[in-house]
């Protein structure tokens, strides 16, 4: 299931990329802006309940979003598509199962921690070492609360 959503991050990205570089002729720009949403979304992960309209409704908001916000100079301490990617493949498996199960998903504690080896008391530590690590690299344009 996780590769799963990595495949669905990584078509995203690349989506995104590709329509900011057609509408701005600008490779670069359309890169920032790709990795600066996929960064937002990937901390919020909820976002990855929506399907079809709805999560494209969400996509092009914030690709609008971080477009009108784009700064050259502010974007240059961005990770890489590759770095973010990276970070996101190597996340600890205890994290894996906490971020799919209950960020991803929507389960409960207790239904994240069914059939796994983690209890319901592992969670709440996971889900904050999990906002933590989701946060690499983030920046945050205004209006994005």
């Amino acid at each position: 299931m996780f590769s799963q959503w990595i495949r669905r991050v990584r078509a995203t990205h690349y989506s995104i990329r590709e329509s900011v570089a057609q509408e701005s002729g600008d490779a670069l720009r359309a890169e920032r802006v790709a990795i600066q949403v996929i960064q937002h979304m990937v901390s919020r992960p909820a976002i990855f309940r929506h399907r079809g309209k709805e999560y494209d409704r969400r996509v092009s908001a914030l690709t609008e979003l971080f477009t009108a916000s784009y700064d050259n100079s502010a974007t240059c301490h961005l990770p890489s598509w590759e770095q973010l990617a990276q970070h996101l493949n190597h996340m600890p498996e205890g994290l894996k199962i906490v971020h799919m199960a209950v960020a991803v998903c929507g389960k409960t504690v207790s239904e994240a921690a069914s059939g796994t080896e983690l209890t319901s008391a592992d969670i709440p530590n996971l889900l904050a070492d999990l906002e933590e690590y989701l946060s690499f690299g983030q920046t945050t344009p205004e209006g994005s609360h």
